[in-house]
């Protein structure tokens, strides 16, 4: 199971009727709502993209990012690992390399900065 590596749905190409990927993957990674939506995230395997390839809409695609949720609502992070790998010991350098690999908009900065603050405590506890 992965934080880097998981599937995104283009809604726009997503059918409703399709739900492949819903029946599809063993992980649970999807689920059906209108579309098929990505539940689980972190349920998938690292570089596994057996969904995509079966994706006859060619809905599905993967990037190398992280998540993190402010409000209620999922952001993709780029560059989380990397700076926390880089910088294990020192948030505010992690964070200034974070924030200058995302746009962020001034309404959400010190949310955005406390949940990246919880993800690199979680971090640091798992090395």
């Amino acid at each position: 199971m992965s934080k880097n590596w998981f599937p995104t749905i283009d809604s726009g190409r997503c059918k409703e009727e399709c739900m492949i990927c819903v029946n599809f993957c063993p992980k649970k990674v999807f689920e059906k709502k209108e579309k098929a939506i990505v539940k689980n995230p972190h349920n998938c395997l690292e570089n596994c993209n057996a969904c995509e390839k079966i994706c006859p809409e060619k809905a599905i695609s993967f990037l190398k990012t992280c998540q993190i949720e402010i409000n209620g609502i999922k952001i993709g992070i780029n560059g989380m690992n990397e700076a926390f790998e880089k910088y294990p010991t020192d948030f505010e350098k992690a964070f200034k390399e974070i924030e200058e690999k995302n746009y962020l908009p001034d309404a959400v900065k010190e949310k955005f900065k406390e949940a990246v603050k919880k993800e690199f405590i979680n971090y640091r506890n798992q090395i």
